[in-house]
Parts: C-alpha cells; structure tokens; sequence
C-alpha cells in the first residue's frame, strides 16, 4: 500500500482505533521495502512512512526479509501492551513486554526496535545525524518535537503567519480548515486569535472520530478522521478511519497501476517516434557519405564537368550545360548557382562558387552531422528505455506484492523456465499445510535424501503434468533448500513421487511428527543433484532461483553456492556483481533488493 500522508492529529485518531490490539498476542510480522504489518488475533497493524492503521485482512509480502525475521524472533508471542503516539509527531510507539517498537512515519520512514530501557537493538535503516543516531547498541532519542498542541508553540512561531505555522507543525493541509473553524485569518494573529486557533488545533486531537470518505470527480479522494468544512457536500460516512484509509490507499495503488500503464504507453509512443527520426538521420548520413564516396570514384570526370560548367557561367551560358556537357549534368541552378551531376545512377548536386575538394569535404561534413544527431537521439532513446525500465521495475514489485498475498506467498517458492508454480515447505509446519492442503492429483512431490529436507511440489496447472525440465530445476531447488546446503555438500539425491504415493498415516507402533509423510511405492531418483542457485533479474525482479532455471531465463545472473560467508555479506558480494552487468535501472532495483533473506542456512559462496 501507500501514499497518502497522515498529519498528526489524524495520526491520533487512527492510533485510538489501533489500540484495540493492546492486550493482544503478535502472531506474524511482515516487512517489505518501507512497509510493515503486525498481526494478532485482534487485528492487523499497517505501518508506512505515511502513517498506519488498522488493515481488513493481513498482508504478506513473498520473502521474510532479515528485519522481520528478527522482529519475530523479539516480538512473535508477547502481549502488546501499549500503542502510543510521541507528542503530535507522525511518531508511534508499540510497547511489547520485552521490547519497543518506534514507527517513524514521516520522510521516507524508519522502524526501531529497542529493549525497554531504549537501547536499540536493531532499525530497519541506519541512520545519523549531528545530534542522533539510529545504530544497534545507541540510545533511541525521539526527533526534536514542536508538539502543536502547546499555545507556546503557536505563539513562539506566530510571526511567520498563522496558516504557515500550522503547516510546518502537523496540521499540513487541514491549515485553512484549521483558520476557518477558528475565524483567524493566514496572517500574523494576536493574543485573541492565538487563543482561539489553540482551542481549535487541540479539538483536531481530542475531537470524537468520526470517519468520513471524500468524493472527488473521479471517484473518492481523501479519508479524514471527522467532518470538515473545506469538503462540506462530498463526505460520506466510513464504519472507521481505518477502513477510509485503506479504501483510499487501495484506490491510490490502483491508480498508480493505471498511471504507469499511461506513462509507459506515452513512452512507446515517444520510443517510436525517436526510432523514426533515428532511421531519417541514419538513411540521410549514408546518403551524404555515399555521395563524398561516388565523387572520390569519378574524382577526375567530375572536376572535368564542374571546370566546364564554371566556364559557362562565366560566359552567362550556364543555362545551355545540359546540352553542351553531355548526359552526366543532371540539373543546373543559376540562382544557387550549382550543378547537379550523374555518376554510378545517383544524382550529386556540386557548388559552383567551390572546388571540387571542398564540395567533397561539404558531404563529409554533412555525414558527420546527421550521424551525431543519430546518436544524440540514441542517447534520447537510451534515457527512455530507462524510463520504460523503472515502470516495468515497479510494476514487477506491485505484481510482487500481490503474489504475496497468494497462496504460495507463505512457501518458499518459483517458477521453472517453462512456467511451473513450485512450492516448497520452511518449516514442518509448512511441509505440513502445504502437502495437506494444496497438493492435488496431477502435482509432482519431491524431497530431498537427506535428514532435514522440504517438501517440494510442482504444481502441474493445467498441464496433464509437470514437464521433465520442470522436474530437474525443482529437483535442485530441493536439494538446495535441504541440510545438504548447511553441511556444504556439492550434490544431493532427490527423489520424485506421484501425490497418491505420500500418506500421513503411520505404520503400527511408529509415530509421524509434524511435517513429516510417509512415501509409499517406487521413488525415482534424480543421483546427485548438484547444489547450485543463482541470483539474477528475472522478469523484471531479483530473484534466487535455482541454476538450472536462472541460466534459461536470463543471462544476467550471479551463482551461488554452499559456503561458509555470512549471508549479509555474500548478499553484498552477489549485488557488487550482479550490478556490474546490469542497466542502471536494474542496479537501482538490486539496491532494494534482500537477497540475504534468499540464501539457504544463512551462508553460502560465490560459485
């Protein structure tokens, strides 16, 4: 989601409907770019730099990135005590028992998790100021505060005009709803007016929530915590500022999409029109050089022609050189004055006021010049397949976020080079509901021979069944994704089983634990299976699939093995690389890119 941004008072009130979590447990944490989710049996809590509240439904994103893993492993199961805002400031603070959790929802945004005395433990970003820093092992500070609730605050700011006072303290666009209400003008106010925009701006804080939807021309427009004058005649009640919020975001998303595909259509046509005037510039500088070329050929025949022209001009016969000179003289021009001569079928038109050597220079230098514009407008090209480059990027992370919210966006996952869906289980708990409940009839199982290993379907779609290609690429996913990779073997067996072959009944006197099946009939094996991922852009995202996949969709890939580098650090290697084959758009998408997340065991090398 994103974008519109929450002024402080709305923050407030958005906070009070989020306090419905207080006393909860956390059950799952979500993190992706500048995003984040918190859920509990009560609700699910959405934070961006924007603001936050409360969502409908729970929002995954595909890959656990390192932050919301560590998240869990601090916050998964404690009860949330507290929710809180800092002040007035686009600053919450959610209290577990073990730990805070600051949102910073103003810039780009930043989420800080600190032990109960401050002391951070870890941040979404690094950041550092003169006066702050936002480092592991620092003390949290809150940003310098101007809490706009403080008469003293408007006061001490007065001087630089009421309505521009309100803006740069929280109030932001609502300033003039602000004014109106209170009956203060933009300008410099007194005492009186002060006291009255005061008693105004803290209501905006305390008032009772009363969502409503703002109906734009095209649809609605803006969400606000209770009724204002400035959209008096197209509000309409909300059940909560939350669901407001989200309906107006949802529709920013929407819209987004829409833009894009307007903004890339708008490009092609740009692309297309370059393209024309590229090929004009090309075809016309070869026809310059050509003509430089024809004339260096018949050199002689042509200095000839041109001496006897200028003669004729002099003699104020210039009109009569067709006749006089023969076949070769194409046109004359007294006005110009010029000639036009024929050599090897093509018509070259020649200056009589220059000599030959210079009318041969003049075509050279004509050639230059449409060849540097053909290249300018290669460059002019260049700058737009950029442009296409970073709509098509964001899209890719729109569709990304939507595949997170699939099924398959719990499970480890990929699509094989011919377009098969394979799943593959995190945990027993994984292994568990994905066997159990989305492996249907046509589906091909894989598993790892080795203790410690995932399940693994293909999921067959509307084919009669996975093809054998599909097969060998989930097969090394498998083995990747297994305890093979941990204890840094080259190469697994992987065997593959039909869905009727995998039963979760035990034989008498055994016992199945969670995630585990029993495997009935023959296995067909694929014998050592080497243990090899890539790391590359694939339709337009960074991906980590296996080799065998990465090398048939895209040559711009980076191999990865089992190794002992951490994974922060062979995350970093994998960019640096990756970045050096790639255009400047993809750099910019490897940037936000959590490759680290990808890596099996938490290490591994460079192959």
């Amino acid at each position: 989601m994103s974008e519109k941004t929450l002024a402080g008072f709305e923050i407030a009130h958005s906070l009070r409907e989020i306090r419905s979590l207080e006393g909860s447990h956390i059950e799952k944490i979500y993190h992706a770019g500048r995003e984040l989710v918190i859920s509990s049996k009560a609700g699910n809590l959405y934070a961006f730099p924007g603001g936050c509240f409360l969502l409908s439904k729970k929002e995954g994103f595909e890959t656990p990135t390192n932050f919301a893993m560590l998240l869990r492993k601090h916050l998964k199961g404690k009860i949330i005590e507290r929710i809180y805002q800092h002040g007035s400031d686009r600053v919450a603070v959610l209290q577990a028992q073990n730990a805070f959790l600051v949102m910073e929802m103003f810039h780009k945004g930043n989420f800080i998790l600190t032990d109960r005395e401050w002391k951070i433990i870890m941040p979404m970003e690094f950041q550092r100021w003169k006066d702050r820093a936002i480092v592991p092992k620092e003390i949290y500070r809150f940003p310098e505060s101007r809490d706009i609730r403080n008469p003293e605050v408007l006061r001490g700011e007065a001087a630089n005009g009421a309505e521009r006072t309100l803006v740069m303290n929280g109030i932001g666009k609502y300033a003039k709803e602000a004014l109106a209400e209170s009956g203060v003008t933009a300008g410099v106010p007194d005492e009186v007016a002060l006291s009255r925009l005061s008693k105004t701006v803290i209501s905006f804080f305390e008032r009772r929530t009363d969502a409503r939807l703002v109906q734009g021309s095209g649809g609605y427009e803006d969400a606000i915590p209770f009724p204002m004058k400035m959209y008096e005649g197209r509000m309409k009640e909300a059940p909560s500022f939350s669901a407001a919020l989200e309906k107006i975001i949802s529709r920013q998303r929407a819209k987004e999409g829409s833009a894009s595909e307007k903004r890339m259509e708008a490009e092609k046509r740009i692309l297309d029109q370059q393209k024309k005037k590229a090929e004009e510039f090309s075809a016309k500088e070869k026809e310059q050089k050509r003509k430089a070329e024809i004339l260096e050929r018949n050199y002689a025949d042509a200095e000839v022609l041109l001496s006897d022209a200028g003669a004729l001009r002099k003699a104020g016969k210039l009109a009569e050189a067709q006749a006089l000179l023969g076949p070769r003289i194409a046109a004359v021009s007294a006005k110009k004055p010029s000639l036009t001569v024929r050599f090897e079928s093509e018509d070259i038109e020649l200056s009589l006021s220059k000599p030959l050597q210079k009318n041969v220079a003049d075509y050279h230098e004509k050639a230059k010049f449409y060849r540097k514009k053909t290249e300018n407008i290669a460059k002019e090209m260049g700058k737009v397949l950029d442009r296409m480059n970073i709509l098509e990027i964001k899209q890719k992370r729109r569709e990304a976020k939507v595949h997170g919210n699939k099924w398959y966006g719990k499970y480890r996952h990929f699509f094989t080079s011919d377009g098969f869906l394979v799943v593959s289980g995190k945990d027993a708990a994984t292994n568990e509901s994905l066997v159990k409940k989305h492996l249907e009839q046509k589906d091909t199982v894989l598993h790892a021979e080795i203790h410690g290993a995932a399940f693994t379907v293909i999921k067959a779609g509307d084919a009669p069944a996975p093809s054998e290609q599909s097969i060998k690429e989930a097969a090394q996913f498998a083995a990747c994704y297994s305890k093979a990779w941990a204890m840094g073997l080259g190469s697994v067996d992987v065997y593959w089983v039909t869905p009727e072959q995998v039963d979760k009944t035990p034989n008498t006197g055994e016992h199945l634990s969670k995630g585990s099946f029993m495997i009935h009939g023959k296995k067909n094996y694929l014998k050592g299976t080497r243990l090899a991922l890539a790391c590359g852009i694939i339709d337009g995202a960074v991906a980590v699939v296996p080799l065998e996949t990465a090398v048939r969709k895209t040559p711009k890939h980076v191999v990865i093995m089992p190794g002992d580098t951490e994974a922060r650090r062979l995350a970093k290697r994998v960019m640096d690389k990756l970045k050096e084959i790639c255009s400047k758009p993809e750099q910019t998408l490897i940037e936000g890119a959590r490759i680290d997340a990808m890596i099996p065991a938490g290490r591994g090398a460079l192959g």
